[in-house]
């Protein structure tokens, strides 16, 4: 992050003395880091948001779980017919805030 007053890690903050940032692979991505493990971190975290965004139902027992990617419960429903619903409005949600 590039600030009047120097640069600054995306991940933690800390200011970065000149030189000896880490940047990211992709050239696309203006993102600066203070070490390798700063780097690491940020890219996890975004592919643990990036997860969290993708749905799915299981049958579990006599009912329906929605789970997201990272396999944390959203909800259970007696119905199937409720977990689509259920990820149908998660996907709505999801297409409204992106716009």
């Amino acid at each position: 992050m590039w600030t009047p007053t120097g640069i600054f890690c995306n991940f933690c903050g800390i200011p970065i003395p000149r030189g000896t940032g880490v940047k990211p692979p992709y050239f696309f991505i203006h993102h600066d880091y203070c070490n390798q493990a700063c780097m690491d971190a940020a890219e996890a975290k975004r592919l643990r948001d990036w997860q969290a965004r993708l749905y799915r139902m299981e049958k579990y027992g006599r009912h329906w779980k929605v789970v997201d990617g990272n396999e944390d419960l959203v909800c259970i429903t007696v119905y199937k017919k409720g977990a689509v619903e259920v990820m149908s409005r998660l996907r709505k949600a999801e297409r409204l805030k992106a716009a």
